[in-house]
């Protein structure tokens, strides 16, 4: 397949805490707020633009590829992808458990089904249904 870098699938930028590691205490009473609030940090982009950045790449990429196409993008991304194709709502209303160590195949169609592929260690290669939670 013929690799394109798509600017709009691109992580979300943090804005102040950018290419750092951020501390939940970071945040004023951090529990009690949505994730939608957290996530809008000083000079970054808010969840909505991202949001629908992704979306609107997605939907784009989808009606312009024939046959199979490869995604690779990183979690943030990732959970805005699969609730799109899965059909499951806004991603800040969602528990999405997505993982760095697992390939994410979905099967589009009046139903959609999609599987984790494990990457690395005793399990590299093995299929499970759904989202794996380990």
């Amino acid at each position: 397949m013929p690799i394109q870098a798509l600017e709009n699938l691109k992580e979300r930028h943090f804005g102040i805490f950018q290419g750092k590691a951020i501390d939940r205490t970071d945040f004023e009473n951090v529990e009690t707020l949505p994730r939608k609030q957290i996530l809008n940090i000083e000079g970054g982009e808010n969840l909505a633009d991202f949001e629908h950045r992704v979306k609107n790449c997605l939907a784009d990429l989808m009606a312009n590829s024939e046959g199979s196409i490869l995604i690779v993008g990183h979690r943030n991304t990732n959970e805005i992808i699969l609730a799109q194709l899965l059909s499951l709502g806004p991603v800040d209303e969602l528990n999405l458990n997505v993982k760095n160590k697992y390939l994410y195949e979905i099967k589009l169609g009046n139903k959609p089904q999609i599987s984790t592929i494990r990457l690395g260690g005793e399990h590299h290669g093995k299929k499970y249904p759904g989202l794996k939670d380990d």
